[in-house]
């Protein structure tokens, strides 16, 4: 299963806790959720899924509210993560392209 790594730091009278998913192993489920329409997200070169349904290498993935879960089949580390963009889907877009990319993303596992 993931691993979470948990920083709990506590200076001048103040604690925070800071989470990190450090691994995740096949079996692990992955959802995606945004509440801005045509959010769209696409995984560069590869992905940690075989369902069809799932977001796939270099395709444009959309997020309309929250997805089903994905199981992943692929373990992954901060050595081997998969970046994805997030963006816009273009409006006339067929779909599985047309990102306008916000210039921002993340991995699998998440980079934080």
């Amino acid at each position: 299963m993931a691993l979470l790594e948990y920083d709990i730091h506590y200076a001048n009278g103040e604690s925070t806790v800071t989470c990190r998913v450090l691994e995740v192993d096949s079996g692990d489920r992955i959802r995606f959720k945004s509440k801005h329409p045509r959010t769209g997200i696409q995984y560069k070169n590869d992905t940690p899924f075989d369902d069809p349904a799932a977001p796939q290498a270099n395709q444009v993935f959309e997020v309309d509210g929250t997805t089903e879960a994905f199981t992943v089949v692929k373990p992954l580390t901060p050595a081997t993560r998969i970046h994805f963009d997030c963006g816009e889907i273009a409006a006339a877009a067929p779909r599985g392209s047309g990102l306008q990319s916000w210039g921002i993303g993340n991995g699998t596992p998440p980079d934080f």
